[in-house]
């Protein structure tokens, strides 16, 4: 017979999976073990939004132990992954010439601010621009790390700029089911790092991704905690060096036995290819074509333990 306890941890995955906008089939097919994943709403005009669902064969603590690991163990177009303490090992591959050419003559398809994009303005080889670039990078983590998203520099679009912090506080603020089942780390989300709750993990690094054969840098912040009988977490990418203007996933993990947990995780990506016009029918592709690469990366992660 069921404890009175784990019925209740059972309830509460079922009104979270509602809440998120589960169907009651996709519900049952979630507790037959298959992954259930599909969009949600955008929250601007600039976003693609998906929410996903799975059982896996690990209990809570030991899948919560694998949320800090390498980037690269877990998704294949991570090219390099290093700590803010190896940034010297950061190298502008693939194609490391023609991207190095792009920051030297300012391209526009690069995301740096006024101030960041004249610090290549007097770089003469791919090695300064390396160079350069880490500095960048040092810069907005450590100021991140002081100030949050308060701390993040507009991206300069010509005679125009784009808020990437502003736009994240959004993505945070508009986390209603956070909020309901997880209210300490609602407001660490939205207020880091003033603050700071019990029992937080964290990490910081960076990661260069490969993405239309060029190098793509992103400042990464995973965060989480145990919240009652629930492990929440975010990875947020906090900066991001071309292609789309920051990402923020939120999830949760929950016990259904001794060797079985479920995860709940929504994640929403901003890039300026899907504003404008026809951006209603360019989010509504982009955001299936997004679904299906990260459930494809979660049912490569989910494999290795459902064994």
């Amino acid at each position: 017979m069921a404890s009175s306890s784990h019925v209740e941890q059972n309830d509460k995955l079922l009104s979270l999976l509602t809440t998120a906008g589960f169907s009651k089939s996709d519900i049952t097919a979630f507790e037959q073990g298959k992954m259930q994943s599909g969009s949600i709403e955008s929250l601007t005009e600039r976003e693609l939004a998906a929410k996903f669902g799975c059982t896996i064969d690990l209990p809570v603590d030991e899948l919560t132990q694998n949320f800090l690991i390498s980037q690269r163990k877990t998704d294949p177009s991570a090219f390099q992954v290093g700590t803010m303490d190896n940034l010297a090992d950061l190298k502008l591959e693939p194609n490391r010439e023609a991207t190095a050419k792009l920051y030297m003559k300012g391209s526009s398809e690069l995301n740096l601010s006024p101030q960041e994009a004249t610090m290549f303005h007097d770089c003469k080889s791919a090695d300064d621009v390396e160079a350069t670039l880490r500095k960048v990078l040092k810069a907005r983590y450590e100021k991140y790390k002081e100030m949050g998203l308060e701390g993040i520099d507009v991206y300069a679009r010509g005679k125009k700029s784009y808020d990437p912090g502003a736009e994240l506080k959004v993505k945070s603020n508009k986390l209603e089911i956070l909020e309901k089942f997880a209210p300490v780390f609602y407001e660490c989300l939205n207020k880091y790092p003033h603050s700071n709750p019990d029992n937080i993990e964290e990490e910081f690094s960076w990661v260069n991704f490969t993405i239309d054969d060029k190098p793509t840098i992103c400042l990464v912040h995973k965060f989480g905690r145990k919240e009652g009988d629930v492990y929440v977490f975010s990875q947020r990418h906090f900066y991001v060096s071309r292609g789309h203007n920051s990402v923020q996933g939120v999830g949760g993990v929950f016990h259904l036995s001794d060797t079985k947990s479920a995860m709940v995780y929504a994640s929403r990506t901003s890039t300026d290819q899907v504003a404008g016009f026809g951006g209603s029918a360019k989010r509504c592709i982009g955001s299936k074509i997004m679904t299906g690469k990260i459930a494809k990366n979660f049912e490569q992660a989910r494999a290795k333990y459902n064994k």
